[in-house]
């Protein structure tokens, strides 16, 4: 049973380390979405009432640019600033004389890891989950020297009970020395068995 606690550490680590990326990932997704949603929303809005430039309240989310038949423009105003298009995956849409462009930054890793940073509680439970792992892996292999030394005590016991019927055989040769000398091997096995030695 103790053999298994090392390798169930690693399994309960290992799940409760998921369980909190998927918690920050849940996060992250939800976040994303809301600020792209309200982005959609204002730009729509903003749209029908003819406004031609639209502040958005997550610019760094989307960009948007109409343009219609007539030839009128309708953008959001971060289009004006310097864009990096590598970060932004785009979509755009011409029917006859109208044409639509849409921007959505692309997930990036730094966001995620700064929503991670922004709850605590499930950067504590991957943070517990990959303690958990680890020390599971420490008993695991702790536990593979244990073994290694309980093979080394056996073969040492079976060479010592090798040596004691060797003793009990040459018994009757000499057999007041063959006697004390099984006797010695003996308490020394015992010795070594109760873990005195």
């Amino acid at each position: 049973m103790i053999r298994l606690f090392g390798p169930l550490l690693m399994l309960v680590g290992a799940l409760t380390f998921f369980v909190g990326q998927w918690i920050v990932l849940e996060v992250y997704v939800f976040n994303k979405l809301s600020k792209v949603n309200q982005n959609t929303a204002l730009f729509l809005s903003e749209f029908y009432q003819g406004k031609s430039l639209v502040k958005l309240p997550n610019p760094h989310e989307n960009i948007f640019s109409i343009r219609t038949a007539e030839g009128k423009i309708i953008t959001t105003g971060n289009i004006l600033n310097p864009v990096k298009t590598e970060e932004f995956v785009s979509a755009s849409h011409r029917e006859s004389a109208i044409e639509v462009y849409v921007y959505t930054r692309k997930a990036s890793i730094g966001d995620y890891f700064s929503t991670m940073t922004q709850k605590p509680f499930a950067l504590g439970v991957s943070i517990s989950g990959l303690i958990l792992f680890l020390v599971g892996v420490f008993m695991t292999l702790k536990g593979k020297g244990d073994s290694e030394e309980v093979v080394r005590q056996q073969e040492d016991l079976i060479k010592r009970l090798k040596a004691t019927r060797t003793a009990l055989a040459m018994g009757g040769i000499i057999p007041q020395e063959g006697l004390e000398k099984a006797k010695a091997i003996l308490d020394d096995i015992i010795k070594r068995m109760e873990g005195k030695s």
